[in-house]
């Protein structure tokens, strides 16, 4: 189970790039307008966000790894960044070159992260310690 929560959420990190992929795939579909004239590439982006979110959440239900987190926090990070940049009126065509160099910027935050986590996992093996050897200590003392 851990690892189909693990599969889940990787996929989840691959999500928010659908309408990518599938203009990629179909460069006609950059023109497609929905019912509101909207263009349908944004539509499938901000439906692909929260159909990642929901299976985030079901791969933390199912015990995902927990580096399995970093690519859906790289594809987010990355959506709101892109969408911020856009609004704030700077026009960037997200090739995989702009991917690559986010990415690599990420890689300082993520390394912190993982150090993060290995410190508070010894913290915690070290509180173990201590409370099995008062206990051992208590155990002892009381004639048991």
């Amino acid at each position: 189970m851990k690892v189909l929560g693990s599969v889940i959420v990787i996929l989840s990190g691959f999500v928010p790039f659908t309408d990518n992929i599938w203009s990629w795939i179909d460069p006609s579909f950059n023109d497609m307008l929905d019912g509101r004239g909207v263009k349908l590439r944004s539509d499938i982006w901000i439906e692909s966000l929260y159909v990642a979110i929901a299976l985030c959440c079901l791969g933390r239900y199912m015990r995902a790894y927990i580096h399995c987190y970093i690519l859906p926090i790289y594809a987010s990070l990355y959506s709101l960044t892109m969408y911020e940049l856009m609004r704030f009126g700077y026009e960037i065509d997200p090739d995989w070159w702009h991917r690559l160099g986010f990415l690599i910027m990420l890689i300082p935050v993520f390394y912190v992260i993982y150090r993060l986590n290995e410190h508070i996992k010894d913290l915690i093996r070290l509180d173990e310690i201590q409370f099995n050897t008062i206990e051992q200590i208590a155990t002892k003392n009381n004639g048991g």
